[in-house]
């Protein structure tokens, strides 16, 4: 606690363009995340794609990308709950 506090304000400041919308649309978030990531293993054990650490990387960052992207248009939040 006494980590973020120290260094709320630099990540605010560099972060926050990213970090608030999940904040501000949690349960949101939570829930297409959870999609996300279920579509993305199905998919992967499907075509059995050998993974390392960059293809995780590379993986992870699209899974966040389009997270933050449904995020911001809105996309099915007249269904699940914010």
């Amino acid at each position: 606690f006494w980590l973020v506090r120290r260094f709320e304000h630099w990540v605010i400041k560099r972060l926050g363009w990213i970090l608030q919308p999940f904040g501000e649309n949690s349960l949101y978030v939570y829930t297409i995340q959870a999609f996300v990531i279920f579509l993305v293993h199905i998919l992967l054990a499907t075509f059995g794609v050998s993974r390392g650490f960059w293809i995780d990387t590379l993986i992870t960052t699209i899974a966040v990308a389009l997270v933050y992207l449904a995020v911001r248009t809105k996309f099915l939040m007249k269904i699940i709950p914010r």
